[in-house]
């Protein structure tokens, strides 16, 4: 069973058919997790730690993600060797986005200074109809109700999140993944938990 409490939405890539292709295939996926994941919190079921996911050892076959808020410029793969990354989906439309970002916000205040850690957020539109002005807009603004001037990224193309489908399986909103120095995955959490950011800060302490 898993605890997860996933967010759905209505958005695929447009950038080419088998993306669109797979998009459609996850957002269906992602409907079916929301409600089980609903249902499980309410009974109290918790999801298993992140660490232990299948895909650990994946790597992304490509990232390129564009500044959205508080961002300065255009983040590509390479710009995470030898980092320790985490990269975050996420949309202000999401309930168990809304739920976990408090946690977040911890993580990234605790590591922002520290050399070797890259955080990567990924602000995700609500609908495929979503203006990127109004993407950064809605986002600017959740982003001052919480008092936070975390960096803010768009997946302009969605061929990261499309990358990202390939190496571990995208599920649902939020998803956290952990990647080490080398790049691959270390660790993968999909909707909310309790626990999530705490077992996401012991592992960020054990990669730097």
């Amino acid at each position: 069973m898993s605890d997860t409490v996933a967010g759905t939405r209505d958005d695929s890539p447009q950038t080419r058919s088998s993306g669109s292709r797979v998009m459609w295939t996850i957002l269906a996926i992602m409907a079916g997790v929301m409600m089980a994941g609903t249902w499980l919190q309410s009974a109290g079921w918790f999801s298993r730690d992140g660490r232990e996911t299948a895909a650990k050892g994946a790597s992304l076959a490509y990232l390129e993600l564009d500044p959205l808020v508080g961002a300065e410029r255009v983040v590509l793969k390479e710009d995470t060797a030898g980092q320790v990354t985490l990269l975050h989906y996420w949309g202000t439309w999401c309930p168990p986005c809304r739920q976990e970002f408090p946690g977040l916000v911890e993580l990234y205040d605790k590591y922002r200074d520290v050399d070797g850690f890259l955080m990567l957020a990924v602000s995700s539109p609500g609908s495929s109809d979503t203006s990127n002005e109004q993407l950064a807009r809605e986002t600017a603004e959740f982003l001052d109700a919480h008092n936070t001037d975390m960096p803010m990224y768009a997946d302009t193309t969605q061929l990261t999140l499309e990358a990202l489908d390939g190496a571990i399986g995208f599920e649902g909103f939020p998803t956290t993944v952990i990647f080490d120095r080398q790049g691959t995955v270390q660790g993968v959490w999909v909707g909310y938990s309790p626990t999530g950011v705490e077992e996401m800060g012991a592992l960020i302490e054990e990669l730097l």
